[in-house]
């Protein structure tokens, strides 16, 4: 999802929704969309045994290598560290 066709679905110009988004909630659109994809990745790491890989193509990171760049920049973990630790705590409760 861009932000040039949300603001195509609800008829505005992509310069007057970025900056009404930034000004409404705070951070542009892209950091918005890549907290989202970042969070419902850790839903699938935590809910599913799905690959890195799929996940990663699942929310449209194209290459799977700056996938768990952001991740990690935003987590402080690697999707695989994320999903081991999850692992690990189940084991120990």
């Amino acid at each position: 999802m861009t932000l040039e066709e949300v603001a195509n679905h609800i008829n505005l110009s992509p310069n007057y929704l970025s900056k009404t988004f930034k000004k409404d909630i705070g951070i542009n659109f892209i950091t918005y969309i890549t907290n989202k994809k970042i969070a419902l990745a850790k839903e699938m790491l935590k809910d599913t045994d799905t690959p890195i890989l799929n996940i990663s193509i699942d929310l449209s990171f194209n290459k799977p290598n700056y996938f768990s760049k952001v991740f990690k920049k935003i987590v402080g973990l690697t999707p695989s560290e994320y999903r081991n630790t999850l692992q690990n705590d189940q084991i120990d409760t």
